[in-house]
């Protein structure tokens, strides 16, 4: 889907809007990673903030804007940078949120400012609610060498806490995401689908801040991605 009307400084190109499950929607922190050697579990902190979420339909279905972006993780040493290098494939169950993904990865050191690392990567993720509230993935990792051949294939679990609940995203930085989403639906075919009009969102102290950031480290170059139009109950 191309985008009409203006663009905005984040560097990000939405190229399609995905849904997401009702128990997915809102603001989330992740701060540690579970990697399996041998059977051992193996904690190690990566830390980042996410939203999933950003407009809400005619149904009260809760929609992800898909777009061509770059994904942080901080953890103590260093900054990966993660670039989509394809389609994300999506698939949007009650019980389960499931997505396909490459991307290239880059391993800045935090000290020395300096690049340790590249490699592309391949994930597998299940992501399911859990009954405390906090959502766990569960991620099959392939990791390849610059040849293009499998380096080695990993299984690591992440926990995802919330920190909000979901808070609709109409504006930030000049880009208008409810008139955007509004322009999907139409050009689907789903004018039934378009949410009434109401006052405008006002963001969250949290949302700004991840919004901000995101906005900050996102002008690296990216592959084009997309994702299709989901049509589940």
């Amino acid at each position: 889907m191309k985008l009409k009307g203006g663009t905005s400084d984040t560097s990000k190109r939405i190229t399609g809007w995905r849904r997401v499950p009702d128990w997915f929607a809102g603001t989330w922190h992740k701060e540690n990673t579970t990697r399996y050697v041998e059977g051992r579990p193996v904690s190690y902190q990566t830390r980042a903030d996410l939203i999933t979420g950003y407009q809400q339909d005619a149904k009260g279905r809760i929609w992800q804007p898909t777009f061509t972006s770059v994904a942080k993780v901080e953890t103590d040493d260093y900054v990966e940078y993660q670039m989509p290098q394809r389609k994300t494939i999506y698939e949007n169950y009650s019980t389960k949120y499931v997505s396909f993904s490459l991307s290239t990865r880059v391993r800045v050191d935090k000290e020395t400012n300096q690049i340790m690392s590249s490699f592309q990567q391949e994930d597998l993720s299940v992501s399911t609610p859990q009954p405390d509230g906090t959502v766990k993935a569960v991620v099959e990792c392939r990791v390849f060498n610059q040849n293009g051949k499998v380096k080695f294939e990993d299984t690591i679990v992440v926990i995802e806490e919330k920190l909000e609940d979901f808070n609709p995203i109409d504006e930030f930085n000049g880009f208008d995401y409810r008139q955007n989403f509004i322009q999907f639906l139409q050009s689907k075919g789903h004018p039934e689908l378009i949410p009434p009009d109401r006052p405008k969102s006002i963001l969250t102290a949290t949302q700004q801040r991840i919004l901000s950031n995101e906005a900050s480290f996102n002008r690296l170059p990216t592959a084009k991605s997309a994702s299709k139009f989901d049509e589940q109950e």
